[in-house]
């Protein structure tokens, strides 16, 4: 029961995270701000696109580390 109650907490947690601020550095934000329109766009187009490959290999690691955890159960 404690882990279906788990599973459910952080499902949600994961559905509907809390809003948060940007991490941006200073460093990032200047050299964004020089930049011309054309850039900024590809910019803000290539942030979301690198982050679906950390997505991947961050649900392959929980799916192997699943199955090896319902694989010692037994």
């Amino acid at each position: 029961m404690k882990k279906v109650i788990l599973g459910i907490v952080l499902a949600g947690g994961l559905l509907f995270p809390a809003p948060a601020p940007a991490q941006g550095c200073s460093m990032c934000r200047d050299t964004a701000a020089g930049s011309t329109p054309r850039m900024r766009q590809g910019l803000r187009k290539a942030i979301p696109i690198l982050g679906v490959p950390a997505g991947a290999l961050f649900l392959t690691m929980l799916t192997v580390a699943w199955i090896f955890e319902r694989r010692s159960d037994s």
